[in-house]
């Protein structure tokens, strides 16, 4: 089966047999995504089944739908939040608008997990979701990601660039562009640090993961400790592909 996270900003994909058994996996833009798609699915042995998740627009999601449906004549499955998934209860208002990807990425958590837990997503968008240990998903937030913080200081404040920094992170910075990176990455893992604590004041144990693009950026800065796990939201998709055999 082909697993295919299309997030906003690229698309992740695996093609496997489940969870642990990917035989091949990449990514790629938004951007491109009739180039990739060709560059990256030509040559793999074609799925009998393809699961989407997808926070995309509907034009791109639309268009990989057709690439699936022309090159392998598989309609793919497109997931959607539901009020219960293999023991996971969604209190979404209403469930169905719940990001399909977050969605994916708690059921994925849900089998690496002993009891409760949080999940952090650092996309375009930074997510931080809770479920506690009877499977209840307790509600999240959505906050900026840095690519998208960055932006929005250069565009509402005149003098600031979206620069990529040359040096490091630090609170000394004695340049605009390494300010503004600075600021934007301590500003969002205060936040994340922030909630996680609100998380674990009402669960007495609570196991702490962290995925998406910029996971590897924000982890070390976080105060609280996290496992990264890359492929968060594939996992969830894959069990989600196991159960509607």
């Amino acid at each position: 089966m082909l697993l295919i996270d299309f997030g906003n900003s690229r698309l992740k994909w695996a093609l496997g047999h489940g969870p642990d058994a990917w035989t091949s996996q990449g990514w790629f833009g938004a951007d491109r995504l009739g180039l990739a798609m060709d560059e990256q699915w030509q040559s793999l042995c074609p799925p009998e089944r393809v699961v989407m998740a997808s926070v995309a627009s509907d034009a791109s999601t639309q268009q990989v739908v057709q690439w699936i449906d022309c090159h392998w004549s598989v309609a793919p499955l497109i997931v959607v939040a539901e009020a219960e998934t293999l023991g996971l209860h969604n209190s979404y208002q209403p469930s169905h608008r719940l990001g399909s990807d977050r969605w994916a990425a708690m059921l994925g958590a849900r089998a690496l997990a002993s009891g409760g837990y949080c999940i952090v997503d650092c996309g375009t968008a930074v997510t931080v979701d809770g479920v506690n240990a009877g499977g209840e998903f307790l509600g999240g937030v959505i906050m900026p990601g840095l690519a998208l913080a960055r932006t929005a200081l250069a565009l509402g404040a005149d003098g600031i660039d979206d620069e990529i920094p040359t040096g490091g992170y630090g609170v000394q910075c004695r340049d605009t562009a390494a300010a503004v990176a600075s600021g934007t990455l301590y500003g969002i893992a205060g936040g994340i640090d922030r909630v996680l604590t609100e998380f674990k004041s009402d669960q007495a144990d609570v196991e702490l993961f962290i995925t998406g693009g910029d996971a590897q950026t924000l982890a070390p800065v976080l105060t609280h400790q996290t496992q990264w796990v890359p492929d968060l939201v594939l996992r969830g998709l894959a069990r989600i592909a196991e159960q509607h055999l």
